[in-house]
């Protein structure tokens, strides 16, 4: 009998949490590391999924807002902040009011237009943390330091940092399903297939789309947050189009439109880039031909043949 989406996920979730006590007694620290990069990713892919998958909005700018809840862990850490309640609300907030102003002028188009729009707007911000001299320009800015929250909860300790991500991540996923089903994603994937016939319905479409659109920002930037603390280091890089191409292969390969689609792609582009990555410079290439493999067995790609559907609702 096939898996439900929402069991794949379930069951991918509960698969790291035991992942990390089981590499940490192996000894096996850098594939902890790995798992929890698998993690940060896959959050900021389901945020996306939300607007691919259900709303039918592809954005070429998305890593913006990852950048942005990253840098402010890196700006306030620079001047010596180290509250992980400021950190976090920076991120968030910042992330949704800039998704709030970007929404509101890239959604007034469609398609190809909307691509292009969005695009623009990532490299506006790219240019942008590269004028920042103060802060590192091009070469990035190095985090001494992490988010601390009260009661000695440090994000800069490993475990509590990867269990911090798994638990934002486990809550992104339950907020898509609960979105999905809800009037809200109803509204969202029926104005993707005919916005004539939701707008006569008496729902104002644009509206839906721009919640939708400050949402993902949101959650996109709690994930950036989680970036810094990972790896204490920002950069421009962080806010590149490679870096929304690739969070854009992450959904079509694990499945668009499924829970368990952002974590299949995230830990498949992460493992493929960890693994070919020292072998060859060409690894993307590898990992266009898997993305090619795995879309042809269905429109929702990896999903697709785990969940033994070929399109439709997973």
């Amino acid at each position: 009998m096939p898996w439900s989406d929402e069991a794949l996920a379930t069951a991918l979730l509960l698969g790291f949490a035991v992942a990390w006590p089981v590499l940490a007694y192996a000894g096996l620290g850098f594939w902890a590391e790995v798992a929890n990069r698998i993690l940060v990713l896959a959050l900021a892919a389901a945020s996306l999924n939300l607007l691919i998958g259900v709303a039918g909005l592809h954005s070429l700018g998305h890593a913006m807002f990852f950048s942005i809840g990253a840098y402010c862990v890196g700006i306030p850490a620079y001047y010596g902040i180290d509250n992980g309640y400021a950190h976090l609300a920076l991120g968030i907030v910042a992330s949704a009011l800039a998704g709030a102003a970007i929404g509101v002028l890239a959604l007034r188009t469609r398609g190809a237009h909307f691509i292009m729009l969005t695009l623009a707007f990532g490299q506006m911000a790219y240019f942008t943390l590269m004028s920042l001299r103060e802060f590192g320009g091009d070469d990035g800015l190095t985090i001494t330091g992490s988010s601390v929250f009260s009661g000695g909860l440090d994000l800069g300790s490993r475990p509590v940092l990867y269990f911090a991500s798994l638990g934002a991540l486990a809550l992104a996923s339950l907020g898509f399903v609960r979105i999905k089903g809800s009037r809200f994603g109803l509204v969202l994937a029926a104005a993707n297939q005919s916005e004539q016939r939701v707008e006569a319905s008496g729902f104002s479409v644009d509206r839906y789309r721009l919640a939708a659109f400050v949402l993902a920002a949101a959650v996109c930037g709690l994930a950036g947050f989680l970036n810094a603390n990972l790896t204490s280091f920002v950069t421009p890089d962080l806010t590149s189009w490679k870096l929304s191409a690739a969070l854009m292969f992450m959904v079509v390969l694990g499945g668009s439109g499924t829970a368990c689609g952002p974590v299949l792609g995230a830990a498949a582009f992460v493992l493929i880039e960890q693994l070919l990555g020292s072998k060859t410079a060409y690894w993307e290439f590898w990992f266009g031909a898997f993305l090619i493999v795995a879309v042809s067995g269905g429109r929702r790609g990896l999903a697709s043949l785990l969940l033994g559907t070929k399109g439709g609702s997973a």
